[in-house]
Parts: C-alpha cells; sequence; structure tokens
C-alpha cells in the first residue's frame, strides 16, 4: 500500500506524567529498543539507550523521521519510521500509550 495513504503518528510527552516509551524491534518489551521519547534529559542527550534511531523528547523533534501507524498487534502498536531516503524501520510502542482520535 502507498505509504502516502497511512495516517502519521505523534507522541508527545507531558511533564506531567513521568514516562519513557520505547519504539521496540518486536511486539515484546525484551526486544531491542530502537527509539526512545521521554521527558527526562538525561533519557535523551547522547542516546544513553544507544537506540538505533535515536532518543527524542517527542516527535515534533523528530525532523529526519516520520512516524506512521501501521497497524495493532495484541497489546503494541505497530509503526513504520521512515526517514528522508524513505527507508523504513517497522517499531513496536505498547498500546498504552497511544491514543487514537
Amino acid at each position: 500500500f502507498p505509504s502516502h495513504d497511512i495516517p502519521a503518528m505523534y507522541l508527545t510527552a507531558s511533564k506531567w506524567q513521568d514516562h519513557r516509551i520505547f519504539g521496540y524491534a518486536a511486539p515484546d518489551t525484551q526486544s531491542e529498543r530502537l527509539l526512545l521519547l521521554s521527558i527526562f534529559t538525561n533519557d535523551v542527550e547522547n542516546n544513553p539507550f544507544s537506540c538505533k534511531l535515536g532518543a527524542y523528547y517527542d516527535t515534533g523533534e523528530m525532523d529526519n523521521l516520520t512516524l506512521k501507524y501501521s497497524a495493532t498487534v495484541g497489546n503494541f502498536v505497530k509503526a513504520l519510521v521512515i526517514d528522508k531516503a524513505n527507508n523504513s524501520t517497522t517499531v513496536y510502542f505498547e498500546k498504552k500509550w497511544i491514543q487514537f482520535e
């Protein structure tokens, strides 16, 4: 399916709620952590969790990446992270962090 038909996803951190939102390589919290969204500077600066796709305060900071919803898989939301060269990586976020409108 054409990627332009897939709705974009935006995730924002809340300063009122302590959290780390990881994007995993598989729908399993024990799988590789590919991306991190966090309100904590210590989590974001210098990418201390060594996430391949980086660490950010929110998706608005992901200048070179676009996040697109793909599917819901059990307790996870499957998304595509697409870079400027149109390369995509599949990531999974725990569904508890995602709100649909």
